[in-house]
């Protein structure tokens, strides 16, 4: 028997892959693999290039194309009948969010607050009636003792 490389034999002399099933059927022989494939993204020449590159799609396709010379890429998809649609799509690098400084919030909320007193304190000057003012009330008193708060 001759040595096959695309259909290798077992020490048996037998084709791997074709050895029949629990339904005496053959089953599919098998192609060793080869060299991995280089993987390529089609690069086109701005929109008439991604129209171009239609041409060369089957009714229910899709696919990736690059632009060459803009930050762009453009999905293509075509339908049962063959109209194609393209969408353009901006390629903008990924920044991960900064994360949250709790101090700068603390510090924010702080100013927001004096900001707020110093509004109420100004409309509680004027004793403007038209507009409404806030004031804080104090609890009701439940025979409970009450304590104050430290800080």
């Amino acid at each position: 028997m001759q040595n096959n490389p695309i259909f290798p034999r077992n020490n048996n002399g037998q084709n791997y892959g074709n050895n029949p099933n629990v339904w005496g059927n053959a089953q599919r022989t098998t192609v060793p693999m080869g060299f991995p494939k280089k993987f390529e993204i089609p690069e086109v020449n701005g929109m008439q290039g991604a129209q171009a590159f239609v041409s060369m799609m089957l009714p229910n396709s899709n696919a990736i194309v690059m632009d060459q010379n803009d930050p762009l890429v453009y999905i293509i998809m075509t339908d049962g009948a063959g109209y194609p649609t393209i969408n353009p799509y901006q390629l903008i690098p990924y920044e991960p969010p900064k994360p949250v400084d709790a101090n700068a919030v603390m510090a924010r909320m702080d100013q927001l607050e004096r900001t707020m007193q110093a509004v109420l304190a100004a409309q509680q000057m004027k004793g403007d009636s038209n507009e409404s003012t806030v004031t804080e009330s104090e609890p009701e008193s439940t025979g409970a003792a009450t304590g104050t708060a430290i800080g």
